[in-house]
């Protein structure tokens, strides 16, 4: 909104949202002249939404009043001519703009979100107010920026630099969360001459989202969890071999912790220098010595970039030093490395998050015993933060896919879905006496989420089992954990059958085996035979030599004359 600095104004705006989302804005406005000889002719108004319908001025008095809109989309214009009745040093006319928009209040799965504008003369107007006006079926408000005076009431002291941000949850969980689907597309190709074993990032279980992974085709050779928490598919391709994956899925985002650590860290793995995070930089360990919490950290970086969303160079990571820098071309890259570079300079353990055309830190609050994220970049938390890699040990590995699809949806996952557990093992059905055996025990996870992992029990009766209990590690969906153990030898006459039970939890495998005595072994009675005549053969060999070896060489025994 724009006014001649020889005229006052004040206005009330009122933002009344339907339950369709389709909201109706009242402009009550309050023109007053300081001069004499002026009056107000015309007023110009900067229209921050697309979609504007039924535009309407009217005069105190319920007159219309012309509009002329010129330009288009956010940055429309607005022209209301206005009578010549205010001539006067002050004297006020009054007079009201309405119109609908679609753009304030959108739903976004289980969110309501509504966003208002900065109203563009904001530093320039005498005084306004701003309220909102939203069904009670929105359901509650969890994210308010900034605080409200009043109930559903900002000022002019509040809107100086930003406009509303307003969050409402449909959903009846405690802690409010918004549920995606993904559609994720991966592109592999080795460059090399000889086979590689390639690895892609999935979307991960943290302890603020719930994963179901429901495909991911071809089937990968393994799925693994890292040290930092990332389920990392590997997929085996020849040389200059092409492979293209599918994994699709949905998760939970929640607006604070609510699931169990993932992973414990080791603290020193997160307070150490990496590529784009230089803690050992003067600049930074400077910075370190000053700001000594995650807060003063955080608002100073805040206070000290500024978002550029069309940077010199988009494809360039500045780092930590390269933000000190160039604080005015900083994207989210920026906001994140300076963070998470000064934090660890602090001894605070932190790490990056990559998102869907985003990345966020987050630190570990060791009283609190528990990882905890927050966005710089944007200057407050909410639930559209869907995880998609994890950097912790590593700045730059692993990469998120390329090609991402994300959708809403109004039906939350149940974060109690259990994993598909099976066993299996490489057994043979025959057993040798007086002979160790090696084998594996296959923990396969062929359901949707994360298996947090177990103890797993290998017993016999009549056989030995060195490592009957084992550690089962976390499992992602569509992976599988290899356990090693040994059946040490049982005498070497032994004789029978044996069965050998594999257990975890509720699940439990027999493995019938037989074991023979060593003597009445066929492929024993090969070998023994095999060593027998190769035993002869070198006896003969070494007879033939003593017999018939003719002597060679000079003579160095001389008798003294």
């Amino acid at each position: 909104m724009r006014a001649d600095a020889k005229f006052g104004e004040s206005y009330e705006i009122n933002y009344r949202v339907a339950s369709n989302g389709e909201t109706a804005v009242t402009q009550n406005f309050h023109f007053f002249n300081k001069t004499s000889e002026f009056f107000p002719q015309q007023y110009v108004i900067v229209i921050g939404n697309h979609d504007v319908t039924g535009l309407r001025a009217v005069s105190e008095q319920g007159t219309n009043l012309p509009v002329n809109v010129k330009g288009e989309g956010a940055q429309r214009e607005l022209l209301i001519s206005l009578p010549d009745n205010a001539i006067g040093v002050g004297k006020q006319f009054n007079w009201t703009l309405t119109y609908n928009t679609t753009d304030v209040a959108k739903k976004e799965g289980q969110v309501w979100k509504i966003i208002i504008p900065k109203p563009g003369d904001a530093q320039t107007a005498d005084n306004f107010f701003i309220t909102l006006d939203v069904p009670a079926g929105f359901g509650k408000p969890f994210l308010v920026r900034p605080t409200p005076m009043l109930p559903n009431t900002w000022s002019k002291a509040q809107l100086t630099t930003s406009g509303i941000l307003a969050n409402y949850y449909l959903g009846s969980d405690s802690i409010p969360n918004q549920t995606y689907g993904f559609v994720l597309h991966y592109h592999l190709y080795n460059d090399r001459l000889y086979p590689a074993n390639l690895e892609i990032a999935l979307p991960p279980d943290t302890n603020y989202q719930k994963v179901l992974l429901q495909t991911l085709l071809p089937a990968p050779v393994n799925v693994r969890q890292d040290a930092d928490g990332n389920w990392l598919a590997k997929y085996s391709l020849g040389p200059a071999g092409k492979l293209d994956v599918l994994a699709t899925g949905s998760a939970s985002v929640y607006l604070s912790p609510k699931f169990a650590q993932i992973t414990i860290p080791k603290f020193d793995d997160y307070m150490s220098a990496q590529g784009f995070w230089e803690t050992d930089n003067p600049k930074i360990k400077s910075l370190a010595a000053k700001l000594r919490t995650p807060e003063q950290i955080y608002n100073y970086v805040v206070s000290t970039l500024h978002y550029n969303p069309n940077p010199a160079d988009k494809n360039k990571r500045l780092g930590s030093v390269g933000a000190l820098g160039s604080p005015d071309n900083a994207g989210c890259l920026e906001f994140t490395d300076l963070f998470i570079a000064v934090s660890r300079a602090a001894g605070v353990p932190t790490r990056e998050l990559d998102g869907v055309s985003s990345c966020w830190p987050e630190y570990y609050d060791k009283e609190q015993d528990t990882w905890v994220m927050v966005d710089p970049t944007r200057g407050y938390w909410d639930t559209s933060h869907l995880v998609l890699a994890i950097k912790g040990l590593d700045s730059v590995y692993p990469a998120i896919a390329p090609e991402a699809n994300i959708s809403y949806s109004d039906r939350p996952i149940d974060p109690n879905t259990a994993p598909n557990i099976s066993l299996r093992a490489n057994l043979p059905d025959q057993l040798t006496a007086g002979f160790p055996f090696n084998g594996t025990v296959y923990v396969d996870n062929n359901g949707p989420t994360l298996f947090s992992g177990g103890k797993l029990h290998l017993s016999a009766q009549v056989l030995d089992i060195q490592g009957q209990e084992q550690n089962i590690p976390p499992i992602p969906p569509f992976g599988h954990a290899e356990l090693p153990f040994t059946i040490l030898p049982a005498g070497w006459n032994k004789q029978g059958s044996d069965i050998i039970t594999m257990s975890f939890a509720q699940i439990t495998k027999n493995y019938p085996v037989n074991i023979t005595p060593l003597f009445e072994n066929k492929l024993v009675d090969v070998i023994g035979i095999l060593t027998v005549l190769g035993s002869i053969s070198i006896i003969a060999q070494i007879a033939w030599r003593l017999l018939f070896q003719k002597p060679g060489g000079p003579n160095h025994l001389h008798r003294k004359s």
